[in-house]
């Protein structure tokens, strides 16, 4: 998963440019589908080195998917909530609990 950190940024950089995000959740999820067969081929005898790639494979479409729900939450709130939507947010991430997402609400 060490793909996740460098991936929203440069998703958001382009989204930012063109101004379409609609391609992003599609293709990171395609991307992470895609990691996941990948993983689920692991056995005894596959190496480190592709066992890596495939968590890089399915790091790279998390990290898509991650930055179009942080420009959701952004466009979503007005700006005296802001601050408030992004701690919240934060939070979410630091857990990364299924039982958080509801919390942020």
């Amino acid at each position: 998963m060490k793909c996740v950190p460098p991936a929203p940024p440069l998703a958001g950089r382009v989204i930012s440019r063109t101004g379409h995000y609609r391609l992003f959740p599609i293709a990171g999820t395609a991307t992470m589908t895609v990691g996941l067969l990948l993983l689920s081929r692991l056995d005894v005898g596959t190496s480190s080195l592709a066992a890596d790639l495939y968590l890089l494979v399915l790091g790279l479409g998390l990290g898509m998917v991650m930055q179009v729900l942080v420009l959701a939450v952004q466009n979503a709130v007005s700006s005296a909530f802001f601050e408030l939507s992004r701690l919240k947010q934060q939070k979410r991430e630091e857990t990364k609990s299924p039982i958080a997402a509801p919390q942020a609400g």
